[in-house]
């Protein structure tokens, strides 16, 4: 009986590590759809965002719109930041499509190829963020909607994603800008 029982293990035995051994050749570098992936993942670019233009000190009458061209060497996320002095002034931000500024008329009865705005009332800074610009130019029109003189700062950005070539344009500066000025121009 001990040498069945001996038997009977010893089969037992072969069948597992028999068993076992198959799975392990089951287990090897095997192409097919079934075993894990060899492809490698992509990963994806991380954005980045280079300044591309900052006026600082500039002094805007109420009432008043000014303007500021530009141009984007990429396509992108165009982000502007417009900062000034009472945070109970209003100021507002608009983003045009183009190289030619709009007229009074135009600006005001919404005539102009805008492709953002920020217009809060309460907002200090007030801060736009356009997406999926294509390279190119444009105008950062800015308007002090309040009942006083503002000293106004703001920046541009262009934010691309890594691998796309972002050179920075030339610095906007005060001397490139322009003023829509008339009796009703923000009202």
């Amino acid at each position: 009986m001990f040498t069945r029982i001996s038997a009977l293990w010893r089969q037992a035995l072969l069948l597992c590590l028999g068993g076992s051994a198959a799975l392990l050749v089951g287990c090897g570098g095997d192409d097919s759809a079934t075993g894990p992936s060899t492809t490698p993942s992509t990963i994806a670019s991380a954005p980045v965002t280079n300044v591309i233009g900052s006026v600082t000190g500039e002094s805007l009458q109420p009432g008043f719109l000014v303007y500021y061209p530009f141009t984007t060497p990429a396509s992108g996320t165009i982000g502007v930041t417009v900062d000034w002095t009472l945070a109970t002034s209003d100021l507002d931000v608009f983003l045009a499509r183009g190289t030619t500024p709009c007229t009074a008329a135009q600006f005001n009865s919404r005539q102009c190829p805008l492709v953002g705005s920020a217009e809060s009332k309460t907002a200090k800074p007030e801060r736009l963020s356009v997406p999926d610009q294509a390279a190119g130019s444009y105008i950062l029109y800015i308007g002090n909607y309040g009942n006083t003189q503002e000293s106004l700062s703001f920046q541009l950005t262009l934010t691309t994603v890594a691998g796309t070539r972002a050179v920075p344009a030339p610095r906007v500066t005060g001397g490139a800008k322009g003023a829509i000025s008339g009796t009703a121009v923000l009202r």
